[in-house]
């Protein structure tokens, strides 16, 4: 099988290249945190979006999260059988301590590992005894980079459309404004030593100028590093795809100085002389920290764009809002259309499900694309945290049975990206003893998921409060059930651009501090392997409390209504119903104008109708 003959050929090339291992992580050079035909997925065929494999000799293992670990051990088994071992992350250095790897040289590419990932592989390296080896100029010009360990066959391209620059009345602030800005803060981050800001987040680079492209799938980015000078606050530009950004280079003149390959970046990061130059650690390759030169200092700070970015000013917000009700008509069409499809038993596939909302979000005039591979779940495959359903995985759904439907999607509108969790009951609930007994244990942890997703919507905090200190809100009922969900509570959203992205998170490491116009998700969930899963999530903007001088809260701007069929209101507290109620009628005040007279009365029967036992 393919996946086999790529390893041995991994393995083959190791030896002769002198090192007895290598580390592979799921990122390129660009650290693009969704699903591409990265790497590690052309090598072991785990489509995730974060794992680490780590061969040596006859060893191998696959590191990855919470989110991925049924999925990963599902997609290598196909394959590997159990040769490729999978493991929670945080067992890394448990695992690597017991085996016999001491004095062992293992290889990595230090164009893919960031300065603070390598600073805890090294740890674990030298307390397992095995030394972690940059892949020398000479490997690389023989091989490429541990990437060309593989074969010939490259990976498929994606067809890019070029870039574009978006106008002021899209993002409120110019490039150029954006800068002054940066230039402020990286005073204060160098003591006013820096020359240059090394900026290696593709994000980071689309925000600062305004520009946007489709190197990735389902993203809106252009894949490049930026060279950011502070003395002429003009970005030298080193790009993935030259072609689809050199267009612009007359547009941005007063910002850009040059525009070259990405291939070229090592070479003129060398060239710097007398040069103080800020990265980030987070996605700053190894490579800048081991080829500084006599002329050059790094010095290690956040990139000023991340937080900047991270607080939406009042123009995104607008648009912002606008692309949810967009997709707020879209969904509410594909529940209705669901619903009466599920009743008729038409027949009915994962897939066809997820084609049939994604045609609905094209009826949008300003849907561009989705904004992440549709998580379509029946059954079973709904315990997959991030389950993608195809021609081989694909289930139909079975009416004569109690189920749960986990749909997971979002879009890329002009100018918005939305994300949205809803779980369906589907088939009969009282039909017999047996269904009645399942539908119970749905509601049950349903209830408890609900009940801990508007506790946190519901919040009022201080200033001053992180992710972290919210987390807990989510998990109480589940806890109180001895239960929990192997994932974070929810994630921060880019303005037209990644669906994940940072800093802010609502986690157990969630320490980032909310700020006004921050944009998260709430999405606590819960998953019983091999039988069903369940989550709710909605996309929040923070913003002040209008009734408390110092607090904050959040602002719903998902507006899908909620399954009652899956809620036991009698779990409810009155805080939780009112929330629920209030909820589903804004639904009514802000997305029923544009929706048409039958989808309405779908919706009020299937969804509406049912929580007026709340009043």
């Amino acid at each position: 099988m393919k996946y086999a003959r790529r390893v041995r050929n991994i393995k083959t090339k190791l030896a002769i290249d002198g090192v007895q291992g290598c580390l592979i992580p799921s990122n390129d050079r660009f650290f693009v945190t969704i699903p591409n035909p990265g790497v590690l997925n052309w090598v072991t065929g785990f489509s995730g979006t974060y794992g680490v494999l780590i061969v040596v000799e006859d060893d191998m293992f696959l590191f990855t999260d919470g989110r991925y670990l049924v999925q990963a051990k599902q997609e290598i088994s196909l394959w590997a059988g159990d040769s490729i071992i999978v493991h929670d992350n945080q067992r890394l250095q448990e695992v690597l301590s017991q085996r016999a790897w001491a004095g062992l040289r293992i290889g990595y590419d230090p164009m893919s590992i960031a300065i603070q990932t390598l600073d805890r592989y090294v740890g674990v390296a030298m307390n397992c005894g095995f030394e972690l080896v940059p892949l020398s100029s000479a490997i690389i010009g023989n091989v490429g980079s541990i990437s060309q360990f593989l074969e010939q066959d490259p990976l498929e391209p994606l067809s890019t459309p070029s870039a574009y620059i978006l106008g002021d009345e899209h993002t409120g602030k110019s490039s150029k404004q954006k800068i002054t800005d940066v230039l402020e803060s990286s005073k204060r981050l160098a003591n006013e030593e820096g020359t240059h800001i090394l900026i290696t987040d593709p994000a980071s680079i689309c925000w600062l100028l305004n520009i946007r492209s489709h190197d990735v799938e389902h993203t809106p980015l252009v894949l490049a590093y930026g060279l950011l000078d502070l003395k002429t606050c003009k970005i030298t530009l080193f790009c993935q795809n030259l072609d689809v950004v050199a267009h612009l280079k007359g547009r941005l003149n007063d910002v850009v100085q040059s525009i070259h390959h990405i291939d070229k970046v090592r070479h003129k990061f060398i060239e710097l002389k007398n040069a103080v130059v800020l990265c980030d650690p987070r996605a700053t390759p190894t490579w800048f920290l081991q080829n500084q030169g006599s002329g050059i200092k790094l010095v290690c700070a956040e990139d000023p764009t991340v937080s900047m970015r991270s607080r939406k000013n009042s123009v995104e917000l607008k648009n912002i809002q606008a692309a949810h009700i967009c997709d707020a008509v879209a969904l509410c069409r594909f529940l209705v259309w669901l619903d009466e499809t599920t009743r008729t038993e038409t027949e009915l596939s994962e897939l066809k499900a997820s084609q049939k909302l994604l045609e609905f979000r094209y009826q949008q005039e300003s849907f561009l694309f989705s904004s992440f591979n549709t998580i379509s779940a029946y059954g079973e495959n709904a315990a997959i945290i991030h389950y993608h359903p195809t021609k081989m995985s694909n289930k139909n759904f079975k009416y004569s049975e109690s189920a749960l439907y986990l749909c997971d999607s979002g879009g890329q509108y002009h100018y918005g990206t939305t994300d949205v969790t809803r779980t369906i009951a589907i088939g009969p609930a009282h039909e017999s003893e047996r269904d009645r007994s399942i539908r119970a244990q749905h509601k049950l942890y349903f209830t408890a998921v609900l009940r801990g997703h508007i506790d946190v919507a519901n919040a009022k905090f201080p200033q001053k409060t992180s992710g972290a200190h919210l987390d807990s809100f989510a998990r109480k009922y589940l806890w109180e059930l001895g239960q929990d969900y192997p994932h974070g509570t929810g994630h921060g959203v880019g303005y037209f651009m990644s669906v994940h992205e940072g800093p802010q998170t609502i986690g157990k490491n969630g320490h980032t501090e909310l700020l006004p116009g921050m944009i998260v998700s709430i999405e606590p969930g819960f998953y019983k392997e091999g039988e069903y899963g369940i989550r709710i999530e909605n996309l929040y903007v923070v913003s002040k409390c209008a009734d408390l001088d110092g607090f904050l809260e959040f602002e719903p701007l998902t507006l899908a209504p909620i399954d009652p069929e899956l809620i036991e209101f009698s779990m409810l507290t009155r805080e939780q119903r009112a929330w629920l109620l209030k909820y589903h009628q804004t639904i009514k005040e802000r997305v029923f104008p544009y929706l048409e007279a039958h989808t309405i009365q779908g919706l009020e029967t299937r969804y509406f109708n049912k929580l007026k036992e709340l009043q």
